[in-house]
């Protein structure tokens, strides 16, 4: 996995499109776009398709999203050595960056395959393991034991 930082440009140029949900674009591209739309909470690539989620609910979202932290936060205390985020950016592969609302990563330096960029940044992670593989009518991972 490899981070970089993206930085946030202080206008945007004429000719850059903004981010529109639907969009097929190249990782690239969807960054360039993502790094001027300053007001842009989040915004996701999957297999090359842009994804702007609409606002979230609070029993159908955020109470189970807390949960989840809550469970995440206490598995990390109790395990050393492991990393969490909350609405990091990650990059997947060439077609994927999902913004994922919890992570658990194992960092490069302590045998797994996250690679985590400077701080102070929009940082994104990238996986080493290219055998990530989504399925968009499922919403998952479809390997076994997938995301």
């Amino acid at each position: 996995m490899t981070t970089r930082t993206l930085p946030r440009l202080a206008a945007p140029p004429e000719s850059l499109l903004p981010l529109e949900n639907g969009d097929s674009l190249t990782r690239e591209e969807f960054e360039r776009r993502y790094a001027v739309m300053r007001r842009l909470k989040k915004a996701e690539l999957l297999r090359g398709v842009v994804y702007m989620p609409s606002p979230v609910r609070l029993k159908q979202h955020g109470d189970p999203q807390v949960r989840l932290v809550t469970w995440i936060g206490t598995y990390l205390l109790a395990t050393p050595g492991l990393l969490a985020g909350d609405n990091t950016t990650v990059r997947l592969g060439p077609e994927d960056e999902p913004q994922p609302d919890v992570l658990l990563l194992i960092p490069s330096e302590r045998g797994g395959q996250a690679v985590i960029g400077p701080v102070n940044s929009r940082v994104t992670t990238e996986r080493r393991d290219a055998g990530f593989q989504y399925n968009a009518s499922r919403g998952r991972d479809t390997r076994p034991g997938g995301l």
